[in-house]
């Protein structure tokens, strides 16, 4: 079996690393300390994808600069004792490297927390790029950010695929014409996306593993097994 790309990225958030529950936890936090308020879950993820302070914009304009600054400093004194990697993530990037790919990072969080995650898990040194929100001056879902991702690795987009758990992880992959690839462990749900144009969505990590590997017999909705 072959690589089916020379050039794999990742999103970080609800895809490498679970950081479901300190990402709600920040939320409530932040918004409970300035607005007094609390939102169900499917709320407080719906923007999962895009910078923070584009989400905390959405709760209130006037206050999303309070909200962040809230957020960032709960989420940072919490990253360790709430987040935890998805079992067979990290065997994943190793084998992916060791394979000859090159593998990335293309997230919209900030580089502090990004760094912290990566490093946590022993993922650091196997990202040949990581491209974090400070990075480009447009995001997820313009394709800036993918597109300085393959600036940095010095690969066409032909060679390349995002694989992210969020509708504007496909947009940005696709608008940058990398090919889009989906997992549903994360905080959107498999049909959000199909919606935004993800080639497969993958249930399991091992689901991911045998499309990448291009996998005899692997069937993912809209693709015909090999």
């Amino acid at each position: 079996m072959e690589l089916r790309y020379q050039v794999v990225l990742f999103d970080l958030d609800g895809t490498l690393l679970d950081t479901r529950e300190l990402i709600l936890a920040s939320f409530r936090y932040a918004l409970g300390q300035v607005l007094g308020r609390d939102y169900p879950d499917e709320v407080l993820l719906a923007g999962q994808g895009r910078p923070l302070m584009v989400q905390m914009v959405g709760f209130d304009s006037a206050r999303a600069e309070e909200l962040v600054a809230l957020y960032n400093d709960f989420n940072l004194r919490h990253h360790d004792e709430l987040v935890t990697e998805f079992t067979g993530m990290r065997g994943l990037v190793v084998d992916l490297a060791t394979a000859g790919a090159r593998v990335g990072v293309v997230t919209s969080k900030r580089r502090e927390a990004t760094e912290l995650g990566l490093k946590r898990f022993g993922l650091a040194p196997y990202m040949a790029a990581v491209v974090c929100m400070e990075d480009t001056q447009e995001h997820k879902p313009a394709p800036g950010p993918v597109q300085e991702a393959l600036r940095r690795l010095r690969a066409r987009p032909e060679e390349a695929v995002m694989v992210g758990d969020s509708p504007f992880d496909m947009e940005s992959a696709r608008a940058a014409g990398v090919e889009a690839v989906g997992v549903s462990w994360g905080s959107h749900p498999a049909e959000r996306l199909w919606r935004a144009g993800a080639r497969t969505v993958c249930s399991s990590v091992g689901d991911l593993r045998e499309w990448l590997w291009g996998q005899v017999g692997v069937r993912h909705r809209g693709v015909p097994a090999e």
